[in-house]
């Protein structure tokens, strides 16, 4: 890892490790034709809630942080998992 320029781009504001992955799971219960899961990319674990609360219909949910996000990554979801029925 290039260490100088890590701490450069912090200076610039351009920290690569700004946005994390997230897994977040519905704990509630689901049905046929709902959404489950999904691996989000956000800055927060509440702003990943947000984002998968249109998908999940409010329901009850749990977030996992499972890495960080590179600079070229932008927010918003890279996988769910879809019920079909």
């Amino acid at each position: 890892m290039d260490y100088k320029k890590l701490f450069e781009d912090k200076a610039k504001g351009e920290l690569p490790l700004d946005m994390k992955i997230y897994l977040v799971t519905r704990t509630d219960d689901y049905g046929y034709d709902e959404y489950d899961s999904a691996v989000v990319i956000e800055k927060t674990p509440k702003k990943a809630m947000e984002f998968c609360e249109k998908y999940f219909n409010k329901g009850k949910m749990t977030c996992e942080l499972i890495g960080t996000a590179t600079r070229k990554q932008k927010a918003g979801s890279v996988l769910a998992s879809f019920n079909a029925g």
